[in-house]
């Protein structure tokens, strides 16, 4: 959702898709409502082992020790670091402040 943001104001809402496969919110749910009242910008983000993010090749027990709540909130940690830089650079801008929904 990116026609109403404002690089220099708008915060970032980082969509936390769940367990299942990440789509799209609607257009009537409350982020992008709330990116469009605050023009922000809303980004997705689908957690490891969910959906189509499987960061390993089987559902081997070796495997499943690395989904863990400790290792998702990292995940989320790394995302929201490596986009702030992004958006820095490309932008010109300082880090963003972040919204989770």
């Amino acid at each position: 959702i990116n026609q109403d943001w404002d690089p220099q104001t708008g915060p970032l809402f980082l969509y936390i898709c769940g367990e299942g496969t990440c789509r799209k919110p609607a257009d009537n749910s409350f982020v992008v409502k709330m990116a469009k009242a605050m023009k922000g910008r809303v980004l997705a983000l689908e957690h490891r082992f969910y959906g189509m993010s499987h960061p390993t090749s089987d559902w081997s027990t070796e495997n499943l020790k690395l989904l863990t709540p400790d290792l998702g909130l990292a995940d989320l940690a790394e995302f929201a670091t490596e986009k702030s830089e992004e958006f820095s650079a490309k932008y010109g801008i300082p880090h963003r402040r972040w919204i989770t929904v």
